[in-house]
């Protein structure tokens, strides 16, 4: 490779969120969040995977995944099924390293995140700012810079509320609906997707609304 051997491999890809309930979703728009959120990981862990394991220096892979993976909001069916997706990728690839014992050489960091400060959902607007604060980018990738020059592996989940999400799945259905309904995260979206198609609508009006008026003609009449 003309820029020497890759020694760090982020995985950090998403596609815009469509924000529709599944039946709504269209073929192309579905194919399109799962090429760019999943199929991109496998492209780049075949293509960068083998010069770390025959470097001397070896590396470190992170994969930026979410805690959408696991808490499945309503309205983004096709992001969290490739989020939780490319987290089961991650999780595989660490238990091959460990099998061919390239486990020290090869380090790799899955960093999962709640909702951050990024275009991906600057519609949306957080459930619940006091447990789930949005995050700043910047303070995400500290941690990550951090581990890796740590030259350690495992797990980030930010912010505080993330490090809970793995109980979540243990819970009585009850308790879980009962958490949802009480953060709002089913909600979030829908109300988003909302807003945005009635922002549009009311653009759409006033621009039949000039369009008509530019229609108008004047004319003199000539009574005499």
């Amino acid at each position: 490779m003309k820029l020497g051997t890759p020694t760090v491999l982020i995985n950090c890809a998403a596609a815009a969120i469509n924000g529709l309930p599944l039946l709504s979703l269209r073929p192309g728009a579905i194919a399109k969040t799962i090429q760019t959120n999943l199929l991109s990981q496998f492209h780049t862990l075949q293509a960068f995977l083998p010069g770390m394991l025959a470097s001397s220096t070896g590396g470190t892979i992170v994969t930026v995944s979410s805690v959408l993976g696991y808490l499945t909001a309503a309205g983004l069916s096709d992001y969290t099924a490739t989020k939780a997706a490319i987290t089961a990728v991650h999780r595989t690839l660490e238990a091959e390293l460990r099998l061919s014992g390239d486990e020290e050489r090869v380090k790799t960091l899955l960093v999962e995140t709640g909702q951050m400060a990024t275009r991906l959902f600057e519609d949306v607007e957080t459930p619940n700012n006091f447990f789930a604060p949005i995050l700043e980018p910047v303070h995400v990738a500290r941690e990550i810079v951090s581990a890796i020059d740590s030259g350690t592996g495992g797990v980030i989940r930010l912010p505080a509320f993330a490090a809970l999400v793995g109980w979540y799945g243990v819970l009585h259905a009850g308790i879980q609906r009962i958490l949802r309904f009480l953060s709002g995260i089913d909600a979030a979206v829908v109300k988003a997707t909302f807003t945005k198609a009635s922002e549009k609508a009311g653009q759409r009006g006033t621009l039949s609304t000039r369009s008509s008026d530019s229609d108008v003609e004047l004319v003199d009449v000539d009574t005499k």
